[in-house]
């Protein structure tokens, strides 16, 4: 039987049994009160955060402090191995105890892991940013990352670019600064993203197929050792 049907009844004769009264040395009875108190999740999460859906109607702080203290981002993934009622099965996707209409609920998701990136709908430009600059890779999961966001996960990591359709002047320039051998990445680079490029990194005028004539002189210049 549900405890709240009998703590409920008990009250009726006696207020000092009432439900809450016992979360202190019971915390898991809080799963049988419909709308706790912020307080009493807050204190709930910060003891037990993975046991996150014990709490009913949770408030956006208490979400948020559950995705700050919780040890694995990744216990908020729901499946794989979930089939509904039909016997399809379901993808793995967020908890829906978390608010994901929420933009705040996002970038507390991305801060903690950038790959979350994934499992959000149309990000906003500000959710893009935060995943890519927890983790740079995660640009592959972005449909349409704007030239900001780009900028900034090249800056992180110049590699990424390999993820990047058709990247503006100022993308790769931005990559080959960061690491000037992902240049190989890129086709017919201009003058000025073959000479960033050996500037950062002397060795990545071996991956530039038809040099411009100051990158070659600039190389020959330098070339001592390399």
């Amino acid at each position: 039987m549900n405890p709240k049907i009998i703590f409920d009844f008990i009250e009726k004769k006696n207020e000092k049994y009432r439900l809450k009264n016992f979360l202190e040395k019971k915390p898991f009875l809080i799963k049988f009160i419909d709308n706790p108190e912020e307080g009493t999740q807050l204190s709930f999460i910060n003891r037990y955060p993975k046991n996150f859906h014990y709490i009913n109607n949770p408030s956006l702080e208490t979400q948020i402090s559950a995705i700050r203290n919780i040890h694995d981002v990744y216990d908020f993934i729901v499946g794989p191995g979930i089939i509904d009622k039909e016997g399809n099965s379901i993808p793995p996707h967020i908890h829906p105890w978390l608010n994901m209409e929420s933009e705040e609920i996002q970038i507390e998701l991305v801060r903690r892991d950038g790959t979350f990136i994934f499992y959000i709908n149309n990000p906003s430009e500000r959710v893009q940013y935060e995943a890519v600059r927890e983790y740079p890779k995660s640009i592959r999961y972005i449909k349409n990352p704007t030239d900001d966001v780009q900028v900034k996960a090249v800056k992180g990591n110049g590699e990424v670019i390999q993820y990047i359709k058709n990247p503006s002047e100022q993308v790769k320039l931005a990559a080959v600064k960061q690491n000037g051998m992902v240049i190989s990445y890129i086709e017919n680079p201009s003058e000025e993203v073959q000479m960033a490029a050996v500037i950062n990194n002397l060795r990545s005028f071996h991956q530039i197929d038809n040099p411009k004539q100051t990158v070659v002189d600039y190389f020959n210049k330098n070339k001592m050792g390399v």
